[in-house]
This record gives structure tokens, C-alpha cells and sequence, in this order.
């Protein structure tokens, strides 16, 4: 999920890429009611200059924002929300939006498709959701494909006279900060005789679990050094 940066010759991660590419389209203000699927989009919004980064406690709020400051400003604001559930709580304010052909860019969150067969209890039709709402809908599957589709985002909703625009990011991560947390006492557990009995995972079963711990450990280190290093 790393793109590399042509003109720094330095590699860049998906959400990076995409807020470049907002703000290359004129988009420098990002309405936010994020979640843990978007923390690397609100990471990249801290790190990317030109983009001003609004937090609001509900996304009815962060949608009416954008319609309010897209009218006056007049040229797209973004939006970033939460999954499905996050959605459909700003849905109202993107009618309005539509309606009155405000140009506005929501950037939806939505569980990495390994995740998906899980039904995790936010896991909805997003674009089944946004379609009603939005002129222009997709999701964008991989970090080499979303600064392109970010800009064909723009792009759509900069057509006259305006148009809402819905740009569904998958959080296409092996990287979860919480997985190690949760992966390695429960490797411990597992493996511990006095507590599991004739229960207790072979040697081979602990071995193999190890292995897919470090590689995850592995890559979450390697997540948090492109983040954090600038």
C-alpha cells in the first residue's frame, strides 16, 4: 500500500497520495469525523501542507459544513466519515448539497476486504448507501489506483453546475496497531500446559503463530516509521 513520491523520490502510503492530489485539485479544507479505519488519511491530512484539517463530533455537522463552506468559497470541500453507519448520519446535508449542485468530496472509510466476511458490526453497502446522494460513486481498491481516482472525484464534482462525489477508501492494511495487543498473550495463553491442558497448541501451531506475529509486528513498525518520520 506505498506509492513512491516522483518528484522526492521517497515512498509515500495511499492516504498520503490522495491528500497531495486534493490538495493539487484546489481542495485544501477536509470537514472530519474519522475513525480508526481512516487514521492513516488523518495522518497524512497532519502531514500534507495546504490541507486544513476540521474535526466535528458528528457527520451531520461535517456535512453541512462542507455544503456551507463549498457555497462560499465556492470550489469543493471534502469530507472524511467513517464507514457506512458515518455516512448515512451526514446523508441529510448531502441532499441539501446535491440539490443545490454544491461541489463536495466525501472520502468514506470502509474495512479492508479481508475483513469483510467477518460482518463486522459497522460492515454495510456503502455504495448502495452513497448512490442516492452522490453523482459520482467508487471505490477505490489499492493505493496505486486512489490518487487517480481522487482526482477524477474532483473533477466530477468541479463539472458544472456541481456534484456530490463519494470516494470509498478500503483500509487495504495487514497493518492493525491493535493486533500485536491482542495476537501475543493470546499466543502465550494458548500455548501455556498448566492452563490449557491436552488443549495446548503444539510446537509447530506456536512456532507458525510466532512467525505471523513478527511479521506483523514487523509491518506495523514499518507503518509507524512512514507516519511518523515527515
Amino acid at each position: 500500500m506505498l506509492n513512491r513520491h516522483a518528484a522526492e523520490g521517497r515512498v509515500m502510503n495511499g492516504a498520503e497520495s490522495l491528500v497531495r492530489t486534493l490538495v493539487a485539485g484546489g481542495v485544501d479544507v477536509c470537514f472530519a469525523n474519522p475513525g480508526t479505519s481512516e487514521m492513516h488519511f488523518v495522518a497524512a491530512l497532519d502531514r500534507v501542507e495546504g490541507m486544513r484539517c476540521v474535526l466535528a463530533l458528528f457527520e451531520g455537522v461535517v456535512t453541512g459544513a462542507a455544503d456551507g463552506y463549498a457555497r462560499m468559497a465556492g470550489k469543493p470541500a471534502a469530507t472524511l466519515l467513517h464507514l457506512g453507519p458515518g455516512l448515512a448520519n451526514g446523508l441529510a446535508n448531502l441532499h441539501n448539497a446535491g440539490k443545490a449542485a454544491t461541489p463536495v468530496v466525501n472520502i468514506i472509510g470502509d474495512h479492508a476486504t479481508y475483513h469483510r466476511g467477518y460482518d463486522a458490526p459497522l460492515t454495510s453497502d456503502i455504495e448502495g448507501a452513497a448512490r442516492p446522494f452522490c453523482g459520482w460513486v467508487r471505490t477505490s481498491p489499492d493505493a496505486r489506483s486512489v490518487a487517480k481516482d481522487g482526482a477524477e472525484a474532483i473533477a466530477a464534482a468541479m463539472t458544472p453546475p456541481g456534484k456530490v462525489t463519494a470516494l470509498i477508501v478500503l483500509s487495504q492494511v495487514i497493518l492493525s496497531f491493535q493486533l500485536p495487543f491482542a495476537m501475543i498473550p493470546l499466543i502465550q495463553f494458548t500455548g501455556d500446559r498448566a492452563k490449557m491442558g491436552t488443549l495446548v497448541n503444539s510446537r509447530v501451531t506456536k512456532g507458525v503463530a510466532w512467525v505471523v506475529a513478527g511479521v506483523i509486528l514487523f509491518f506495523n513498525g514499518e507503518l509507524l516509521w512512514f507516519i511518523f518520520r515527515g
